[in-house]
């Protein structure tokens, strides 16, 4: 990217960060900046491991509704797109 940063998936319509939810903070500030870049809308792929996790997506759900609320969505909705992939890991 212009920038010197990359970007995990480009799409025709989104820049998306994928990261483990440990890492949510980060994965936001990236995917803004990929969008920036790009052009197109953020996304962010949670990669959650089995029984960890849940607390960090809500987290980043809260924050990701307080930021559109500030934007001025009326009623508030994400500020950028996201899913969430659940994985097992050996014990």
């Amino acid at each position: 990217m212009p920038n010197g940063t990359r970007c995990h998936v480009l799409t025709d319509t989104h820049a998306i960060d994928a990261d483990f939810a440990d890492e949510w903070v980060e994965s936001i500030g990236q995917s803004l900046n990929q969008a920036m870049q790009t052009d197109k809308k953020d996304g962010i792929v949670f990669v959650l491991k089995c029984g960890d996790g849940e607390t960090r997506e809500q987290q980043c759900q809260t924050v990701l509704f307080t930021a559109s609320d500030q934007r001025g969505h009326d009623p508030p909705d994400l500020a950028c797109v996201y899913w969430t992939i659940h994985i097992d890991t050996p014990a």
